[in-house]
């Protein structure tokens, strides 16, 4: 393959190995969950609420991801930004049910420090990234700011391809 025809590493790969997930989103606010398709393409699963959980039936190697809808901040999922579902047969039947147990992947917000969100708050804030040097912060700050806003920008971009 060439490089302009080369696909990204992550994507959904073979579909041959079945797995039953439980999606539980722990936070309380709303999360967006997306599956990587096989041409590494974001495709929403829509929008899960504070708590809510959701049964998805995929295979091992079709990666997910989850975002917040409204600032695009990547959202964790048993401790990293990328879940992988494991084969179904490794979670094991409920012999008292006589069903599969479907695996469990806790989505939570990372903890991010108050100066992060400061920022991000900020820069969601102005019309364009240079708009930060005219706020009335000290230089180190502004350059915070604006490199902030540039990054928001760009997720939102992505995202909308």
């Amino acid at each position: 393959m060439s490089a302009a025809t080369e696909l990204p590493e992550l994507r959904s790969k073979e579909s041959t190995h079945r797995a039953f997930v439980l999606f539980h989103n722990t936070s309380n606010r709303q999360i967006e969950l997306f599956w990587i398709d096989y041409h590494g393409r974001k495709i929403s699963y829509g929008v899960m609420q504070a708590n809510e959980k959701r049964k998805i039936d995929t295979f091992v190697t079709h990666p997910w991801t989850f975002c917040d809808p409204h600032n695009k901040t990547q959202i964790l999922v048993n401790g990293s930004n990328v879940f992988y579902p494991t084969v179904w047969y490794e979670g094991a039947i409920d012999l008292v049910r006589m069903m599969i147990k479907r695996q469990v992947a806790t989505i939570y917000l990372a903890i991010r420090t108050l100066k992060e969100l400061t920022l991000e708050k900020i820069a969601m804030k102005l019309p364009n990234a240079y708009s930060a040097h005219e706020l009335e912060l000290p230089m180190a700050l502004a350059g915070d700011v604006e490199c902030v806003y540039k990054e928001l920008r760009e997720k939102i971009k992505r995202v909308g391809e």
